[in-house]
């Protein structure tokens, strides 16, 4: 489901204002719709005629989706990173926007993209790698009580549990799972 290009402008904006941008421009962070997402490709290809029909295959570069074939319908958050000298890879360029995380629930169903969400995974994957590096990341909560950091990290959880299983209850577990009995109103009779 396709949002208005604003709505992902502006989380984009707010990803690019907080998390930054290389010299170029390119933001660090971004959000991408799986379906318009394309890269040129080095490799050998399958070639498929108009009725699906496999005609062959070339070598060379190729213009390719990026998710479509694996996400389809479903924002992408994605994290720009060098490819390092001396890897092999069948990208054409030193940078590529990667996917981090997937805006969809549970069940992979559709959920829309939001900043706080986007912020709650960045933070975390930030936290991770300053952690493995040895490298102290700007902790988000500095400044804060321990007792104030436990609070937002708890409210931040909720939200975000909120966001992905809001729907989630024990009958409609029971009944996705069809261990669960639903009843209709009983059978009225008017006079």
């Amino acid at each position: 489901m396709k949002l208005e290009k604003s709505v992902i402008d502006e989380i984009n904006t707010k990803l690019q204002d907080y998390y930054g941008s290389l010299p170029d421009g390119k933001a660090i962070w971004r959000i991408v719709y799986s379906e318009t997402e394309w890269e040129y490709r080095r490799g050998t290809f399958d070639k498929f005629d108009a009725n699906g029909n496999w005609v062959g295959a070339h070598s060379g570069v190729d213009y390719r989706p990026k998710y479509r074939q694996w996400i389809q319908d479903k924002y992408v958050l994605e994290r720009l990173t060098r490819v390092p000298k001396g890897v092999e890879t069948d990208l054409l360029t030193a940078e590529s926007y990667e996917p981090v995380w997937v805006f969809e629930d549970i069940n992979h169903k559709f959920l829309p993209p939001r900043f706080d969400v986007s912020k709650i995974v960045i933070d975390q994957i930030m936290l991770k790698a300053a952690q493995m590096a040895g490298v102290k990341y700007k902790d988000p909560y500095d400044g804060l009580t321990p007792e104030q950091a436990k609070e937002q990290k708890v409210e931040e959880i909720k939200l975000l549990e909120e966001y992905l299983y809001g729907n989630e209850t024990s009958i409609t577990d029971s009944l996705m799972k069809d261990e669960g009995v639903g009843y209709g109103p009983r059978n009225r009779t008017v006079s």
